[in-house]
């Protein structure tokens, strides 16, 4: 799709690969290694991520929003949406990605969380354990 075409276009050759092979740990690592502080690039992750509605590419958003720009004003939000589209996608099934979930209860700038997700998550953690 040319649309898609356009978003990677705003990316750095190696992003843009990174991207396209949806390798979330690489993407993340990328913003580490090269310092990215440019909220355009991680915004083009984020729009390319939505409208390919893609597990890997949500988790990657997160953790870009999460861990590489976690001063920007709204990042945990947008790390929020992003963690919670990719468990919509898994229909909640991953013990793993509804566990790191969790985690973020103790982490005070997921305070705009609410509680019936927490609970919500648990409940279908429990669910799966059986």
């Amino acid at each position: 799709m040319q649309s898609e075409r356009i978003l990677l276009s705003q990316l750095p050759d190696e992003l843009k690969e990174l991207v396209e092979i949806k390798d979330a740990e690489a993407i993340i690592n990328y913003f580490f290694e090269y310092d990215i502080d440019e909220r355009r690039l991680a915004d083009a992750l984020s729009r390319y991520a939505i409208v390919k509605d893609d597990v890997e590419l949500h988790r990657a958003s997160a953790g870009v929003y999460m861990h590489c720009l976690p001063y920007l004003d709204d990042a945990f939000h947008l790390a929020y949406f992003h963690e919670w589209r990719a468990l919509e996608l898994m229909d909640f099934t991953s013990r793993d990605d509804l566990s790191d979930f969790l985690q973020n209860r103790e982490h005070p700038d997921f305070d705009m969380i609410p509680e019936t997700h927490y609970e919500w998550v648990q409940n279908k953690l429990d669910e799966i354990r059986g």
